[in-house]
Order: C-alpha cells, then sequence, then structure tokens
C-alpha cells in the first residue's frame, strides 16, 4: 500500500535549500525575515512532532481494539497488527508531510 504521506517527505531537503538564502542573510545581519523564518521552521516542527505523537498513539489505540475485534470475530489478528503498523506510521509521518508541502509553497513564491 503506497503512502503518499512518507513519498512526501523527499521535498524535505528542497525546503531546506529554500530557507538557506534567507538563514544566511539573518546570520550576516541583513534581514529579519530571516528570523521569522528561523522561528517559524523550528515552531513547525515542534507542532508537526506533536501531532505525530498523538496521532500515532490514538491510531496504536485503535489498532488494540481492532486486534481485540479481529480475534473476537474470527478473523486474522495478524492482518489487523500489519494495518495497525502501517496505519500508526502513516499518522505519525502525516502532520511533517503536511508542513513540507505548506512549506514548498510558500516558499516558492518568495
Amino acid at each position: 500500500m503506497p503512502n503518499s504521506n512518507m513519498s512526501q517527505l523527499h521535498l524535505a531537503p528542497v525546503v531546506v535549500a529554500q530557507r538557506m538564502p534567507l538563514l544566511w542573510l539573518e546570520l550576516c545581519g541583513f534581514s529579519s525575515s530571516g528570523r521569522r523564518e528561523s522561528e517559524r521552521m523550528v515552531t513547525e516542527k515542534v507542532e508537526a512532532v506533536s501531532e505525530g505523537i498523538v496521532a500515532a498513539n490514538w491510531e496504536i489505540l485503535s489498532t488494540f481494539v481492532n486486534v481485540g475485534a479481529a480475534m473476537m470475530t474470527g478473523g486474522s489478528p495478524a492482518a489487523a497488527v500489519l494495518r495497525g503498523y502501517q496505519r500508526v506510521a502513516d499518522a505519525a509521518v502525516e502532520p511533517a508531510a503536511k508542513h513540507v508541502q505548506g512549506n514548498i509553497r510558500r516558499l516558492s513564491n518568495k
């Protein structure tokens, strides 16, 4: 099952490359927009990690319920676990992928 969220993360180096001139100007003292970009860079990462942790934990709980339901109904608990692993990974990465996509759009316009 292809994961569009994980496939979006290959764009992260592009975001870094687009931010480098702004960060360089800030370092040299020529621009205050670099400072805003630095602050945004850090806060976005904290937000994405926090959102990913919450979403992944929710999917872990959901997987426990699905495994229990599969065992009670005669389904395959192994299949429920494997689907759960994929959903946990997707949920953990989704916030970061959204931030990367948003950064590509925003930084491409600068």
